[in-house]
């Protein structure tokens, strides 16, 4: 194979890993719930949603209701939790959730409660992060040796 076709193979490669890499950094997501009632009314949440680059909270004052959102792509079907407050929806995290029925069910439980405090975890990141490292490296790798091909291309 003539060096400039393994060179741009090499490199090809290396941005394919370098975009899994960005797109599991800005996309994985994790949704933490903390609610709390003061009287017998809708209970107040905050809500946490962190990426591993930020971490944003929702203050909600009134959880009405939790449901699942089904989104279909391809063959498949995605289900999101949501949040209906008295200011909308909210999703608990932007993440395909395998546990959506059940986080439902035990928000919804709390909601037409009378229990006082609550909380619940969408965790997602805790997978990403070691893939988000092993394409980064193999992104660092084919980097390295698609300069090492351009170097032999050159002489």
């Amino acid at each position: 194979m003539p060096a400039y076709k393994k060179y741009g193979a090499l490199i090809g490669t290396c941005i394919a890993f370098a975009i899994a890499t960005l797109a599991i950094v800005f996309t994985v997501q994790d949704g933490e719930l903390y609610c709390y009632r003061s009287t017998a009314g809708l209970p107040n949440c905050l809500l946490i949603q962190t990426t591993m680059l930020y971490r944003k909270t929702i203050n909600i004052s009134s959880l009405k209701a939790a449901y699942e959102k089904v989104t279909k792509a391809k063959s498949t079907e995605n289900y999101t939790v949501m949040l209906l407050t008295e200011q909308g929806e909210i999703p608990l995290s932007n993440q395909v959730s395998e546990s959506a029925k059940q986080d439902i069910t035990h928000i919804n439980q709390f909601i037409d409660s009378y229990q006082v405090i609550f909380s619940l975890k969408e965790e997602h990141l805790h997978n990403a992060r070691p893939l988000t490292f092993v394409y980064g490296f193999l992104s660092l790798i084919f980097w390295l040796l698609s300069q090492f091909a351009y170097q032999k291309m050159n002489n």
